[in-house]
């Protein structure tokens, strides 16, 4: 099994996988985001569970490629914060 890094709960600049399923990117490193946009989609069982930023900021680094399975608490990307 692979062991991933996961969100630090109530960090504003984690973005985390909130239930399991496989990971589909909408956004890629050096992306500009505001909150409530949608940086990923996570699908399971032919539902689709919305991955949105709560904080504005700038993406310095995706931890999972899309495609990839994920569990809850795994961290997708991380957000250097333009309004902290």
């Amino acid at each position: 099994t692979t062991t991933r890094a996961k969100a630090e709960p109530g960090n504003p600049a984690h973005l985390a996988a909130t239930v399991p399923g496989v990971l589909h990117l909408h956004a890629a490193v050096g992306d500009d985001i505001q909150p409530g946009q949608r940086i990923a989609v996570i699908e399971a069982m032919k539902m689709e569970a919305p991955i949105t930023s709560t904080s504005a900021g700038i993406i310095t680094a995706l931890s999972i490629p899309t495609g990839t399975q994920v569990e809850p608490g795994d961290l997708i990307a991380t957000l250097t914060l333009t309004n902290p």
